[in-house]
């Protein structure tokens, strides 16, 4: 018998307690959504049931992460077709962008290949820094998107010595 055919008993086993057991102990299920994407309510009710509280706002959900000396108020929304899943979260403004130096904008950029799919983002209109992460809205379960949640704040705090010097509020 093959060594690899030796195995699958074990598998099977290791399988079937990772599946039951939760189960059988109460654990929340964490299945894929077997009704394909997520919608508004969907959203909101995956938001529920981790326990995060989201606030309706128009286009999408609040809901604020406090951890490691922390509070992040992150945005989530769902692009109008619902084919994207999107993470905001607002730096602060920078009054002045026009004294930012080449090198602190470079900084931000070197930050952005670090933090992928995260990225920093400026609005100039509005003068205001943004950390965005995009996600494609298939097959979203609660801890796949309590993962990306956890990893987006993350970002936040991993690239604030570089944008907190340069942002207000």
């Amino acid at each position: 018998m093959s060594r690899s055919a030796k195995s699958i008993p074990v598998l099977a086993v290791v399988l079937f307690g990772a599946v039951v057991l939760p189960v059988a102990i109460g654990a929340p299920q964490l299945a894929p959504n077997p009704s394909g994407p997520l919608t508004n309510d969907g959203l909101k009710t995956v938001l529920d049931n981790l326990g995060l509280e989201p606030q309706r706002l128009n286009g999408g959900y609040m809901i604020t992460i406090s951890r490691d000396g922390w509070s992040d108020a992150i945005v989530l929304g769902l692009s109008e077709d619902n084919s994207k899943l999107g993470l905001n979260a607002n730096l602060g403004q920078i009054a002045k962008p026009e004294t930012v130096t080449a090198g602190q904008w470079r900084k931000l950029l070197e930050d952005n290949f670090e933090i992928n799919p995260s990225f920093i983002s400026f609005d100039a209109k509005e003068k205001r820094l943004f950390m965005a992460r995009v996600l494609d809205n298939r097959s979203i379960t609660p801890a796949f998107l309590r993962k990306q949640i956890d990893n987006f704040c993350t970002n936040i705090h991993g690239t604030a010595v570089d944008w907190q010097g340069l942002t207000t509020e």
